[in-house]
């Protein structure tokens, strides 16, 4: 008997009997098969039960927020639409915000102004790029002007820094946003 007969009729002579390896090594397969595929149906029962619940979040949210919003909306006036103000009072809040930079002690280095139209999925704005120097205190004294002046605008980034070495002044970017009725 050669050594592969020896493997195969491993148990007196009796091919696959329950003893032998090869009939051990086909078992530890199949179950190795059978804990794979119900370990792969368990994981996409559970992506798809997280795809469900996400969708049921979102909707919820949605849904949840929108009473918020309305009631809040009623409250602050500067948060209805019908009072934001037109597109063309855009020059005028660049002019009162360099004069009241001026009153305040803050250098304007650069103001830049983008459009954006109002479309289905958001509303119209107009974004101010802002790059100026000044004292901290000058620079916050500044803000505060200019956000009572004009409640429609909002602080969407503020970004400050130290000027130069041994200087006083900081340098600061800000990014207003202003939502316009048109």
């Amino acid at each position: 008997m050669t050594l592969f007969e020896s493997f195969i009729f491993f148990d007196q002579g009796r091919p696959f009997s329950l003893r032998s390896p090869v009939s051990h090594l086909f078992g530890a397969l199949a179950v190795c098969s059978l804990v794979t595929v119900g370990a792969y149906q368990m994981y996409d029962r559970s992506q798809s039960k997280v795809l469900q619940l996400q969708a049921e979040l979102i909707a919820s949210t949605q849904q949840s927020a929108l009473p918020r919003v309305r009631s809040l909306t009623a409250q602050v006036p500067a948060l209805r639409p019908a009072t934001w103000p037109l597109r063309q009072t855009v020059d005028e809040v660049v002019q009162q915000t360099s004069q009241e930079a001026l009153r305040a002690g803050v250098a304007v280095r650069s103001l830049s102004v983008s459009h954006h139209a109002p479309s289905p999925a958001s509303w119209g704005r107009v974004n101010l790029e802002v790059s100026a120097a000044g004292s901290y205190a000058a620079l916050k004294a500044w803000q505060a002007d200019v956000s009572r002046r004009f409640p429609a605008l909002a602080v969407q980034n503020l970004r400050m820094q130290a000027a130069a070495a041994g200087a006083a002044a900081l340098e600061s970017q800000w990014t207003w946003v202003m939502y316009v009725r048109d």
